[in-house]
């Protein structure tokens, strides 16, 4: 029996090297503009100022690995049903040897491990963080986060 193989369309060939091409540029721009500025401005803040926007960086980190492991889940669940890597309908850059039966199962449970792994990092995180009250204000900044000073400031 001769193996059977996904054909890249031009629009589909297109459609990937889009998204790679968007994906390099954006990595390029957060790594090598937004990082360095962010940081030099979180620097430039005291020490008490500092502590919310760390949080806010950790909690949007976590949430882009919630997401990342909800696609693989998500992807692995269309490989099983279909019974083929890649799935149907998929983006493929060259031809693609079609695997089924046993090899499709293996990547795809492969894919649901690591998605596993990539969606409790966030509840994992939350866990040991919270434990060591990196969520809660640190003790020697309470005073500026006062509810009746966050009550003031709210109303000006």
């Amino acid at each position: 029996m001769q193996p059977d193989y996904v054909e890249p369309s031009q629009a589909a060939r297109l459609r990937a090297m889009w998204l790679v091409g968007f994906a390099v540029l954006a990595t390029s721009i957060l790594q090598f503009l937004v990082a360095p500025s962010f940081f030099a401005f979180l620097n430039s803040l005291p020490i008490c100022e500092r502590f919310p926007w760390l949080q806010a960086l950790l909690l949007g980190l976590m949430g882009v690995m919630a997401l990342v492991g909800t696609w693989g889940v998500w992807l692995a669940h269309g490989i099983l049903r279909s019974g083929q890597w890649p799935a149907p309908g998929a983006w493929v850059l060259r031809r693609t040897r079609i695997r089924r039966g046993v090899a499709a199962k293996l990547r795809a449970y492969g894919l649901l491990a690591v998605s596993g792994l990539s969606l409790s990092v966030p509840l994992l995180s939350w866990h040991f963080l919270g434990r060591a009250d990196f969520l809660h204000v640190p003790p020697q900044c309470a005073p500026n986060y006062s509810l009746k000073r966050i009550a003031a400031d709210g109303l000006r």
